[in-house]
C-alpha cells in the first residue's frame, strides 16, 4: 500500500511537491475505495484478494514510471528531491514524524469508538467479505462514515488481524495536515516564519495530537478539508478567470473528490467545505467568468461527487430510508431555531476550547458564567436540544489531553486576539489582502459549526478541521499585526514570537507526557481496556471459557455501548461471530441460518433466563458478572 503512494507521487506529474503528494495520495485513497466497492460486490474482500490487488496496482505503476522515463535519466525524474535542500526544518520535522509513527504503533487501540464500532465493523466486513450492512446491535457499525474504517481494512487484513498498524491512518493524517496548514500560510501569502508558526499551531494542538494515536478520523476528515482549501485557493487570485483547460479541469477534479472522501470521513467538515466555496462564488462573479465554463465544471463535480457517495448512500437507504441513521446523522445538529437556544448552544460550544492553565480556575470561570447567562436568557442550559442526550453542561479541564475531550486554548485564544487586531486595523485596503479574506472565512466557518454543532462532551473532535484551517488564518494576522520597519514592531514581534513558542512547546511537553505514559503502561490485550480497567478481567474469563470449549460459531447479546473488539480479539479460534436477535433496523440483516454454539451477552437486559434463538432454546449457563453471562444450547 505504501509502495502505491510512492509510485504515485513519481509518476504524476504537478507544480511542487506538496502537489504531487497530494495528488498521488487522493489517487490511493480512490483506488483503495474502488478496489473496496468492487470486491464487496462479489463478497471477496479477504487478505489474499486485497494483497494481490495491491501487488497487481504496483506492478502497473512500475511499468508505468519505467515506460515514462525510459528515454530518460532517472536522476531528472526526481529533480524536485533533487534541487530540495535538507534544511534543519526538514530534518526536524523528520524526527518529530518518526516520534509520533513510534508512539502510534506503540499505542494499543483503546478509546471507547475503537472498541464499540470502527474496528469491529472491520472484522465483521472481512468475516463477511464484504463491506454491507449487516445485522449488528451497534448500529454505529455501519452507519458511520466508512472511508477510514476502509483503509483500515485494508491494513488490518493485509496484517493478517493484527491491529499494530491501524493508528497509522489518523497519524500520517496528522503528519500530512501540519504540512498542508504550513502551505496554505505559504499560499496566504504568509512569510516563512509565521508558516512554520502555523505548523507549530497544529502539531501542538492538544485534540489534533491526541487523535494522531487512535483510530477515530477526525485527522483523516480534516485532511480533506486543507486539501480542499489547498487546491481552491488558487482558484481564487482575483486576476486570474476559471479557463477550461486542463491545469483546472485536474484542480477541479480534485476538489471535487476531497468533497466526496470528506464527506465520507466525515460529513461534518462539509460546512467549512461550503463557506470556503461561497468564498469562491463570491470572487468568480466579482470578475465575471464565463457561467458557461463554469456550469461545465459544476456538472463535472457533481458527477464525480455522484459517483464516489452514492454506494454508500444507497446503502444507507436501503437501511434507514434516509441519507443515514438518526443516531447518526441529524441528532449532532442543534434540535432548534429558537434564538435564544441557538445563541447559547453557540457560546456552550465555543468557550469549550477556552479554559487555559495561565488563568487560574479557568475552567470554573466559564461554566459560572455560561450558567448565569442561560439563567439572564431564561432558557434550560442542558435541554436535549442543545445538548446531547439532555448530558449536563460541563466545561473540561485544560490538563485533560484525551483524544475526545482535549481543549485548544491557544488557537481560540489567538483568533479571538486576531478578530480583534482586525476590527481596529480596519483600513479599506487591508479587506483586499489575501490574509484578511482567508481569516474572515476561517473565522465564520468556526463560529458557525459552534452555532450548528449540538453541544456534547466531545465537541473539540468534531472541531478539529476547523482549528486546523484557523491555524494559517491567525499566523496571517500576526504577521500584519507586527507588520513594519521600526525597531519598536521588531522587538514586539520577538516577544510574541517567543511567548507563543513557549506556550506551544508547555502543550506538546504536556501531551507527550499524558500520551507516553498510557502507551507505556499498556500490555497485551489489557490495553484494549485502558479507559475501563474494571471490565478487563471478566472479558478475559469469557475468552477463556469459550476458548476453553472449542466453540465455533458465536452469537452476540450486546448493548449499544458495549466494547466488542476485544471479545473478538480475545476469542482464539471461531468460524463465525455475529450479532443475533437483532432489533434496530440492521436486524433485516440477521441471518437467520445461523446457529450459534453459544451466546455471550454483555450489557444486555436478558427479559428472562432462556433465549430463543433462530428457533433453537438458549438458557444461561455461566454468569459472570452482573454485566455479562453466556448462553449455551438447553
Amino acid at each position: 500500500m505504501i509502495s502505491a503512494v510512492v509510485l504515485l507521487y513519481i509518476l504524476i506529474k504537478a507544480e511542487n511537491q506538496i502537489e504531487r503528494y497530494l495528488s498521488a495520495a487522493i489517487v490511493w485513497t480512490l483506488l483503495c475505495f474502488a478496489m473496496t466497492e468492487i470486491l464487496s460486490v462479489f463478497q471477496a474482500v479477504n487478505t489474499v484478494n486485497l494483497w494481490l490487488c495491491w501487488i497487481g496496482i504496483d506492478v502497473v505503476l512500475l511499468a508505468l514510471n519505467l515506460f515514462k522515463y525510459r528515454k530518460r535519466d532517472w536522476k531528472q525524474g526526481f529533480y524536485p528531491l533533487r534541487e530540495k535542500r535538507i534544511t534543519g526544518k526538514v530534518i526536524a520535522w523528520g524526527i518529530f514524524a518518526i516520534g509520533m509513527i513510534l508512539l502510534a504503533l506503540k499505542t494499543i487501540p483503546y478509546n471507547w469508538d475503537s472498541m464499540t464500532y470502527h474496528l469491529p465493523r472491520v472484522v465483521h466486513w472481512l468475516q463477511n467479505g464484504t463491506v454491507e450492512h449487516y445485522a449488528t446491535h451497534n448500529d454505529r457499525q455501519v452507519a458511520s462514515p466508512v472511508l477510514g474504517a476502509f483503509i483500515n481494512l485494508h491494513v488490518y487484513a493485509m496484517a493478517k488481524g493484527n491491529d499494530l498498524f491501524v493508528n497509522l491512518l489518523q497519524c500520517c493524517s496528522f503528519l500530512t495536515n501540519g504540512i498542508l496548514v504550513y502551505y496554505i500560510a505559504r499560499k496566504i501569502k504568509c512569510s516563512e516564519k509565521y508558516c512554520v508558526m502555523a505548523a507549530v499551531l497544529f502539531y501542538s494542538m492538544p485534540i489534533a495530537f491526541a487523535e494522531a494515536l487512535t483510530t477515530q478520523v477526525d485527522n483523516f476528515s480534516a485532511l480533506w478539508m486543507l486539501s480542499f482549501v489547498y487546491l481552491l485557493l488558487d482558484l481564487l487570485k482575483p486576476e486570474e478567470k476559471i479557463a477550461f483547460d486542463r491545469k483546472t479541469l485536474f484542480r477541479v477534479i480534485g476538489l471535487s473528490l476531497c468533497i466526496a472522501f470528506g464527506y465520507m470521513a466525515k460529513p461534518s467538515i462539509g460546512f467549512g467545505m461550503l463557506f470556503f466555496a461561497l468564498w469562491l462564488l463570491i470572487v468568480v462573479v466579482r470578475r465575471r467568468d464565463r457561467i458557461v465554463t463554469l456550469a461545465a465544471y459544476i456538472v463535472i463535480a457533481g458527477g464525480i461527487l455522484t459517483a464516489v457517495v452514492s454506494p454508500e448512500i444507497c446503502r444507507n437507504f436501503e437501511t434507514y430510508s434516509a441519507l443515514s441513521s438518526p443516531g447518526t446523522g441529524q441528532r449532532q445538529l442543534i434540535g432548534t431555531t429558537q434564538k435564544r437556544y441557538v445563541f447559547v448552544n453557540g457560546v456552550k460550544n465555543f468557550t469549550f476550547n477556552m479554559p487555559t492553565v495561565w488563568i487560574y480556575s479557568s475552567s470554573d470561570i466559564i461554566w459560572k458564567y455560561t450558567v448565569r447567562l442561560a439563567k439572564a436568557l431564561d432558557i434550560e442550559l442542558d435541554d436535549p436540544a442543545i445538548s446531547e442526550d439532555g448530558r449536563e453542561f460541563e466545561v473540561r479541564s485544560p490538563q485533560d489531553y484525551g483524544h475526545d475531550t482535549a481543549v485548544n486554548p491557544v488557537i481560540v485564544w489567538l483568533m479571538i486576539g486576531s478578530l480583534f487586531c482586525l476590527i481596529l486595523k480596519n483600513r479599506k485596503k487591508h479587506w483586499a489582502e489575501m490574509k484578511n479574506q482567508y481569516f474572515i472565512i476561517a473565522s465564520l466557518a468556526f463560529v458557525f459549526f459552534c452555532i450548528v454543532l449540538r453541544w456534547e462532551p466531545f465537541v473539540s473532535r468534531y472541531m478539529l478541521s476547523y482549528l486546523a484551517v484557523l491555524c494559517p488564518a491567525v499566523s496571517g494576522q500576526m504577521e500584519m499585526l507586527f507588520d513594519g520597519r521600526n525597531d519598536r514592531n521588531r522587538r514586539n514581534e520577538i516577544r510574541f514570537t517567543a511567548i507563543l513558542y513557549f506556550l506551544c512547546i508547555s502543550e506538546f511537553v504536556g501531551l507527550m507526557y499524558y500520551h507516553g505514559k498510557i502507551a507505556s503502561n499498556q500490555t497485551g490485550d489489557e490495553g484494549y481496556f485502558t479507559n475501563r480497567w474494571e471490565i478487563a478481567e471478566s472479558y478475559q474469563k469469557v475468552a477463556d471459557l469459550v476458548n476453553d470449549e472449542g466453540y465455533r460459531n458465536v452469537g452476540l447479546l450486546m448493548g449499544g455501548d458495549s466494547y466488542e473488539y476485544p471479545l473478538l480479539v480475545m476469542l482464539n479460534d471461531y468460524e463465525r461471530i455475529e450479532h443475533v436477535n437483532v432489533e434496530n433496523a440492521t436486524g433485516k440483516y440477521e441471518n437467520q441460518k445461523f446457529v450459534p454454539d453459544i451466546i455471550i451477552a454483555v450489557d444486555y437486559d436478558l427479559p428472562e433466563e432462556i433465549v430463543i434463538c433462530h428457533d433453537n432454546v438458549y438458557k444461561v449457563t455461566e454468569e459472570i458478572d452482573e454485566r455479562i453471562c453466556l448462553l449455551d444450547k438447553d
